[in-house]
C-alpha cells in the first residue's frame, strides 16, 4: 500500500534518488511508471481487451485486502465490492481476477527486488535505519504472512533444539555415516520427555 512506509512505490522512488547508477535508477523508474499504470488501468477478466470494467486493478485489490485478507471491512470498502460483484456478475470470477491482479503486482515486486535488494543491507547500515523484518522478502515464502501459534512456535523451537543436539551427539560418536537422522529422532524424544510436565 502506498501508505505505507515500505511500499515498493516508496521502495523505488528512494533507490532512484539515493543510487549512483543511472541506467539502474531509469529502469526503476520506469518499472514503477509500469506498475502505476498497472493500478490505474481498468480490471478485465485476465488482462483481456474485452470487456473493461468501471473500476480499476487497484479498486480490485483493495476490496479484497480490505473486505477479504487482511483488514476487517468497514462500510464503504464493503459497499465498493459490492459494486465489483454487481458489474463482474460472479464472487468466484471476481476472486479470480484479484488473483490474476496480485500475480500481475507481485511480478513488477519481484523485478525491482532483484535490483533493490542488492543495496538494501548497505542502505539500512548506512542510513541507521533497522530493518522492517528479519528477512528479506522471498526469502521465506512459504510462510510469509502467518502468524505462527504458540503450539507451532514451541514445535519449531523444539525441532531446531533437535537438530543442534542430535548433531553435536552424532559428532561426539564419530560422525558414523548415515545417522544423523537417528540422533536427531532420540535427541527429539530426550527433549519431549524433558519438557513434558509432571502430574
Amino acid at each position: 500500500m502506498a501508505s505505507e512506509p515500505g511500499s515498493y512505490l516508496t521502495a523505488c522512488e528512494v533507490y532512484s534518488q539515493h543510487f549512483l547508477n543511472k541506467r539502474l535508477t531509469d529502469w526503476i523508474a520506469a518499472e514503477k511508471k509500469l506498475y502505476e499504470d498497472f493500478l490505474n488501468a481498468k480490471a478485465s477478466f485476465c488482462g483481456a481487451t474485452q470487456p473493461k470494467y468501471s473500476f480499476d486493478n487497484k479498486r480490485l485489490i483493495d476490496v479484497f485486502i480490505y473486505t477479504k485478507f487482511a483488514h476487517q471491512p468497514n462500510d464503504k470498502r464493503a459497499r465498493q465490492y459490492t459494486e465489483c460483484l454487481r458489474e463482474v456478475g460472479h464472487a468466484a470470477k471476481l476472486e479470480w481476477e484479484f488473483y490474476m491482479a496480485m500475480i500481475q503486482a507481485a511480478a513488477c515486486y519481484k523485478a525491482a527486488l532483484s535490483v533493490i535488494g542488492n543495496e538494501l543491507g548497505a542502505y539500512i547500515k548506512l542510513g541507521g535505519v533497522p530493518p522492517s523484518g528479519d528477512y528479506t522478502p522471498f526469502s521465506n515464502e512459504g510462510g510469509r504472512g502467518q502468524q505462527l501459534t504458540s503450539t507451532e512456535l514451541r514445535q519449531r523451537s523444539l525441532k531446531e533444539r533437535a537438530e543442534r543436539l542430535g548433531e553435536e551427539l552424532w559428532r561426539e560418536d564419530g560422525s558414523p555415516c548415515d545417522q544423523l537422522p537417528l540422533y536427531v529422532k532420540r535427541a527429539e524424544e530426550a527433549l519431549l520427555k524433558d519438557d513434558t510436565p509432571a502430574h
